[in-house]
């Protein structure tokens, strides 16, 4: 009887788990039809159909990693490898960082985040980020801020993936960071002036504090500063440049960027 009685219960567990992982990327998806439509997409709890998937550690190896460039070059015939890698990055952190920071900051969801939990859509042919796979959208944690929602994202994810990329395709590592920073930067600011002001606050974290709680290092230190265009409006901008004005087709990043060719 008592067996019978611990196998329901685990039954009845897994369900309600299943029901309410289900229920939280209900959420998400309406969220990101009525809210955060640059979302859309980005987040799935199954390999997109006819995407090439791969997990995200998987990035770390050389040769992968490598290859997956060449076929994304073939977007930008006769460019600068470098810029093409950043251009990749780009891709990649924005989709990571912004629809990471709606689930935890937005819907204080704490998601496996780290980067063997989860995979990576792509285009088969460029190999153009389209989605990340996770392996499901973890549980709520009534006020979760960013110490708790993104910080082990850039710690466990982020870092190491930068470092590989650092070293097997030689680019600066302030550059790849600069290149999450940015797109953190803005997603934290609009969450904090649309749903939650104590997110704003936390947005001078990201970047003033070199330390940050609990001695850890802050990889963000420094990258993004505050100036006024023409106009007096504020705007973050990079302190090192991504490179995509180098880029066929490609515009600058307007007054963002930190060189006069690429605000053009």
């Amino acid at each position: 009887m008592s067996g019978s009685a611990n196998i329901d219960f685990g039954m009845g567990a897994d369900i309600r788990w299943r029901a309410a992982n289900a229920a939280h990327f209900a959420d998400f998806l309406a969220l990101t039809d009525s809210k955060y439509a640059y979302c859309q997409s980005r987040i799935v709890l199954a390999p997109k159909e006819g995407s090439l998937t791969i997990t995200c550690s998987d990035l770390a190896n050389p040769g992968i990693f490598a290859g997956l460039m060449d076929r994304f070059a073939t977007l930008y015939p006769n460019s600068d490898r470098r810029a093409v890698v950043s251009m990749w990055t780009l891709h990649y952190f924005s989709g990571l960082s912004i629809a990471m920071a709606v689930l935890g900051l937005e819907m204080k969801l704490l998601v496996p985040n780290a980067l063997d939990q989860i995979n990576l859509c792509m285009d088969p042919e460029t190999a153009a980020p389209q989605a990340f796979q996770l392996p499901d959208l973890g549980h709520r944690v009534e006020g979760l801020g960013f110490a708790g929602a993104l910080a082990p994202l850039l710690l466990h994810h982020v870092e190491p993936l930068i470092a590989a990329i650092s070293h097997n395709e030689r680019l600066g590592r302030r550059m790849l960071w600069t290149n999450v920073a940015a797109y953190l930067d803005w997603i934290v600011g609009e969450i904090g002036r649309g749903s939650d002001r104590a997110n704003a606050s936390e947005q001078a974290v990201l970047y003033r504090q070199e330390i940050w709680p609990g001695g850890v290092r802050n990889p963000l230190f420094g990258l993004i500063r505050s100036e006024k265009d023409e106009a007096g409006e504020i705007h973050g901008c990079r302190k090192v440049c991504c490179l995509r004005y180098s880029l066929p087709g490609v515009g600058g990043c307007g007054f963002s960027c930190p060189l006069p060719q690429g605000r053009q």
